[in-house]
């Protein structure tokens, strides 16, 4: 009983570091943890790197969402309409986020272009603690916080959610789970290649 119990629990944090963090606030999940740490907050939902297995319904149109940025500039992401667009939901508190993080950092060097926007949504309670992660880090993707409530697109379950539109605003793949970005797939998709 106690080794089946064990390999329960090994194997939910193995999940809970590989697949994704289920959505809870910042304080919830730190809290959650601390009360009980042999119990993973996840949700479990396979990632794929594979391009035409995760293809959105090509009808879903990016929605009205308000960002703002590290300096307080509010943007709208409609806006970003006539570029292919990388949304990324993230938290510092979620393990599989910073894991996926250096892979988008890569992949946004290798294709950032005036064709092509990133825009890294963190979900801490508090930005600047993302913004100090992000500079530790030494990212120079663009990072935002939620300045509205999000539209139903993007009420996510877990994290990270990567939601890809092509250059008309239309939803081309939804990706929820941590996932290696720096691939050609990827890289061909975004440069166009």
């Amino acid at each position: 009983m106690r080794t089946n119990l064990f390999k329960f629990l090994s194997a939910s944090i193995v999940l809970s570091t590989v697949v994704g963090c289920s959505f809870k606030s910042e304080k919830n999940a730190e809290s959650a943890v601390a009360e009980s740490p042999n119990i993973p907050l996840v949700e479990v939902i396979p990632a794929s790197a594979d391009m035409k297995a995760e293809s959105a319904d090509a009808e879903t149109p990016m929605p009205e969402y308000n960002l703002y940025n590290n300096k307080g500039q509010i943007i709208k992401l409609t806006s970003l309409k006539g570029k292919k667009v990388f949304v990324n939901f993230w938290a510092t508190w979620c393990g599989p986020c910073r894991r996926e993080m250096p892979s988008i950092e890569s992949l946004y060097q290798k294709v950032k272009s005036d064709k092509v926007e990133f825009v890294m949504v963190a979900l801490d309670d508090d930005f600047n603690k993302s913004i100090n992660y992000v500079g530790q880090s030494k990212f120079t993707f663009p990072i935002y916080a939620p300045a509205t409530p999000p539209p139903s697109l993007f009420n996510v379950q877990s994290i990270p959610t990567t939601f890809i539109f092509n250059e008309k605003g239309m939803l081309h793949k939804v990706i929820e789970g941590s996932v290696n970005y720096d691939t050609p797939e990827f890289i061909n998709y975004f440069t166009g290649k």
